[in-house]
């Protein structure tokens, strides 16, 4: 099967959009550290080794039953984006906005950057917004649900976002342990080494396009 190769318009709307979208990220990313850097400063201060340890399974699991599950049907593999973009042949379609934001051109450093400074603050307000005032397990699991269909918003697939929300189960646990700030602790050793790997894979594929 012969790839379809985009034309040229096309491939430099599509760079031109992710270069926005860049942009406009890295502008809400710069104003969330100023707003709230207080918390970044605490939330590295306080950074646990022993919970990034702890949330290696963890990330193992959301990521073997996110493609457990896209792999089910394929309803469970879609995104937002598969309503406005076909699949590019030999590629997965659009990518998460998250990736999208760390891979535009120029611009894509910076947001990385900024992302892995704020990521204290996002896991707080993440728990703040799915976690605080948390009764019972009921509770957890709807409020877990909507945590994970959620990141549909930042164009992550259908299964993948399932499984996220089956990982605020694992937030819960400890939102009931300690309260919100021992939840914020665990959700910020979780989240990153999902990015930090993320920005070295990224900078590996720059330097092989070399």
């Amino acid at each position: 099967m012969t790839p379809v190769v985009e034309p040229q318009p096309v491939a430099r709307w599509r760079t031109h959009l992710a270069i926005a979208w860049a942009l406009l990220f890295a502008v809400i990313l710069t104003f969330i550290f100023f707003k709230l850097k207080e918390f970044v400063f605490v939330g590295w201060r306080g950074l646990n080794l022993w919970f990034i340890l702890m949330n290696v399974p963890a990330i193992a699991v959301t990521f073997l039953l996110a493609k457990t599950l896209m792999r089910l049907h394929p309803v469970l593999a879609w995104k937002p984006s598969d309503l406005f973009f076909r699949p590019r042949a030999g590629a997965g379609g659009e990518s998460s906005l998250l990736l999208t934001a760390m891979r535009a051109k120029f611009i894509g450093p910076i947001v990385t950057l900024l992302l892995l400074v704020n990521l204290p603050v996002i896991a707080m307000l993440e728990e703040f917004i799915f976690r605080q005032g948390t009764d019972g397990w009921t509770g957890a699991v709807w409020r877990s649900a909507l945590f994970g269909l959620a990141h549909l918003g930042m164009n992550i697939q259908l299964g993948a976002s399932l499984a996220i929300g089956c990982i605020g189960l694992w937030f819960s646990a400890w939102y009931f342990r300690g309260g919100l700030e021992l939840a914020a602790a665990v959700h910020f050793a979780y989240i990153l080494p999902i990015v930090a790997l993320g920005a070295v894979g990224l900078v590996q594929a720059r330097l092989r396009r070399r």
